[in-house]
């Protein structure tokens, strides 16, 4: 009855085989790093980050200092929010690699 419940964990818990998962898990740390980087540099307001937040100056909407620092802020949280979904999605790799490497290196039993 052990082997039916094992079985059964295998098949709901493996949605991606080891080497995926250690792949996804790698390329979630990389959107980590440079989503956090760049919400830093949104955050500081770097100059060269001013043409990516879309702005421009019309009768209805001048340029004022107030638009755009929450231009900058809001696209900082955006970057941070994309972050969090990475890191999500990291912990869910990581999970699917460590259920990988505990249950198929399992010595099969006749």
């Amino acid at each position: 009855m052990a082997d039916k419940s094992s079985k059964c964990l295998d098949c709901l818990f493996t949605v991606c085989g080891p080497k995926g998962s250690v792949c996804c898990a790698i390329f979630s740390t990389w959107g980590i790093v440079m989503l956090v980087v760049l919400g830093i540099f949104y955050k500081i307001q770097a100059v060269p980050l001013f043409e990516d937040l879309g702005l421009e100056e019309t009768l209805d909407h001048p340029l004022t200092e107030y638009n755009v620092t929450m231009a900058y802020d809001n696209a900082a949280s955006a970057c941070w929010g994309a972050a969090a979904v990475y890191f999500a999605f990291f912990l869910f790799s990581v999970t699917m690699a460590v259920i990988n490497i505990k249950y198929r290196q399992k010595p099969k039993t006749q």
